[in-house]
């Protein structure tokens, strides 16, 4: 196989395997940093972390044709790592409002307006979620993951198309 043929399955790896490995280290080390005790929460938090890291390639992935049209290279890296924190950070609160309202059974919804409540009940956990993820996330964590990230998937500048001299005319 050529080099250019192991591109994109590069890519998928990275997105798939190394990202979501990265973000899980990455946010541990922001609970050690913060002095916190290990408990089932940070367990769960840093899996959270992992599914943002997978989240966040998958949409990298699913926008390679529009990123690789970006001819230079420092907007490619750029653009790759805002969107990586996009799709990090929604597949993190994705993942958030699925526990909180499904699994942990912090949700009980009125028969009359379920889908209100499902809506208002998204909407609180939702705010809840972005007020106590920045301190996990910032000064240091988030910047290195969407750097990284953006190294990793954004991958070289597509070759230019070579230019067939027209023919002489008799």
């Amino acid at each position: 196989m050529t080099e250019a043929a192991d591109q994109p399955a590069a890519r998928r790896v990275q997105a798939l395997l190394v990202l979501p490995a990265m973000a899980m280290a990455l946010f541990a080390l922001r609970i050690v940093e913060r002095g916190e005790i290990w408990l089932d929460r940070t367990y769960w938090l840093t899996g959270l972390a992992g599914l943002g890291g997978l989240g966040g390639g998958l949409l990298v992935l699913l926008l390679a044709g529009p990123l690789d049209r970006l001819r230079r290279t420092a907007p490619r890296i750029l653009v790759t790592g805002l969107v990586f924190c996009a799709g990090f950070i929604a597949a993190m609160l994705a993942g958030y409002l699925v526990y909180v309202i499904a699994i942990s059974g912090q949700f009980e919804g009125r028969p009359d307006r379920y889908l209100r409540s499902v809506a208002f009940a998204s909407m609180q956990t939702s705010l809840l979620f972005l007020v106590s993820v920045p301190p996990y996330l910032l000064p240091w964590p988030l910047p290195l993951l969407a750097g990284c990230a953006a190294w990793l998937l954004a991958g070289p500048a597509p070759a230019a198309k070579p230019v067939e001299p027209a023919s002489p005319r008799v």
